[in-house]
Order: structure tokens, then C-alpha cells, then sequence
């Protein structure tokens, strides 16, 4: 996989999303805990110690179930944060933040409304 890291830009899930596609990437799904690790990493190369950012995944809520919205089928690996999903789960426009937290070295989950604004993560997949 390719990351792009948007970090100067905010808009929401629905802005971010038409910005990597318009860049031929997908807004990421995060599926599995080493992938959680290399963007963690990736991440940290760029911000200061002590910073907390929230980014857009494609993680999005319909029907009391979570789905990667990229890629059209339900997430298996979860890494949410204490307390989540909440109850918000089902309602229309829920998406899938990611928290990252450079002090702790963590990338936790949170659903929140769609319309936040937020920075992002594209991916796009290296076909050989």
C-alpha cells in the first residue's frame, strides 16, 4: 500500500473522500493491527511529540453494522477506544474516526458525524 497523509487539510468524510479519489487513492481501511503499526509510524515521522489528530477513515455505519466504505465490505479487525462505538451506532451519517496519539503511540477508533471536519488518510494499492 501507498499512504497519503493529509495533513494541512480539513473538510469532511464525504470532501476527503472526493479528494483522494480525485488523486485515483481511496480514503483508508484499516484492517489489521500492523497496518495500525506502519501508520502510527508513518504519522510520527511527520508530527511533535505530544500531538493528538483526528483522521477520516472509510469506516461508516449502516444498518447496526460497520463497513469499509472503499472497499464495500463489513470490517473484521476493530481497534475502537474505550467506550466505542457508542450508541450513534446505525444512524445515518456515522463515520469511523482514527485518534492518533503521539505520546501514547496509539491509533483508536471513535464514530462520530460524518460532517466533522477532520484530516485524512488516502491509500491507494501498488499493482506489480
Amino acid at each position: 500500500m501507498l499512504y497519503y497523509y493529509g495533513l494541512i487539510l480539513k473538510g469532511s468524510e464525504a470532501e476527503v473522500r472526493l479528494f483522494c479519489n480525485y488523486h485515483n487513492m481511496k480514503l483508508v481501511s484499516i484492517e489489521s493491527l500492523g497496518e495500525t503499526e506502519y501508520l502510527i509510524g508513518g504519522l510520527t515521522e511527520f508530527l511533535d511529540e505530544s500531538q493528538t489528530m483526528a483522521f477520516w477513515t472509510s469506516g461508516k455505519g449502516y444498518d447496526r453494522m460497520w463497513w469499509w466504505d472503499s472497499y464495500g465490505h463489513p470490517i473484521h479487525y476493530t481497534n475502537w477506544a474505550p467506550g466505542q462505538p457508542s450508541d450513534t451506532i446505525g444512524r445515518n451519517n456515522t463515520c469511523i474516526e482514527a485518534v492518533l496519539n503521539t505520546t501514547a503511540q496509539t491509533l483508536l477508533w471513535y464514530n462520530t458525524d460524518c460532517d466533522a471536519a477532520n484530516y485524512f488518510i488516502c491509500e491507494s494499492i501498488i499493482e506489480s
